[in-house]
């Protein structure tokens, strides 16, 4: 008999049988790897305690706080570089700010034109009908 029961390091069996949709196979897929590495090194490691001894077990744990520490620190690494990107990137958005609103008032000038000319175009539209109906009017009355 193991001094240490494995029962509790078991994988879960699944509880139901539905299907689910497709977008959430990978977090399950993601989360049954490592659930699975996990149990497969914690079994590894039991087996080292129950054939050759505490300092086995012992030494297999330091290895494993190694890897820890490595992931550990590649994970620091990878926040700095977020880090760094985020505030190059509002450097970026900040040194692009006047120019933005430089065209977004351009923009705006432009758009202002454009309405001011059709504003304008339907003033003339409106005074060449008036004529054109004066002219009629004009022309109705010298034929009576």
């Amino acid at each position: 008999m193991p001094s240490i029961t494995t029962i509790h390091e078991s994988l879960p069996s699944p509880t139901t049988t539905t299907t689910t949709p497709a977008s959430s196979l990978p977090t399950a897929l993601s989360r049954a790897y490592t659930s699975h590495s996990y149990v497969a090194s914690r079994r590894a490691h039991l087996a080292l305690l129950d054939a050759y001894g505490k300092n086995a077990w012992l030494v297999g744990n330091w290895h494993l706080e190694g890897e820890l520490k490595a992931v550990e620190r590649e994970l620091a690494a990878a926040r700095r570089e977020i880090d760094l990107l985020t505030l190059a990137r509002q450097g970026a958005q900040e040194g692009a700010g006047p120019e933005m609103k430089g065209l977004e008032e351009g923009w705006r000038r432009g758009v202002a034109r454009v309405l001011e000319t059709e504003a304008a175009a339907e003033g003339l539209r409106r005074e060449v009908l008036a004529g054109v109906r004066r002219a009629t009017e004009a022309e109705a009355q010298e034929g009576r």
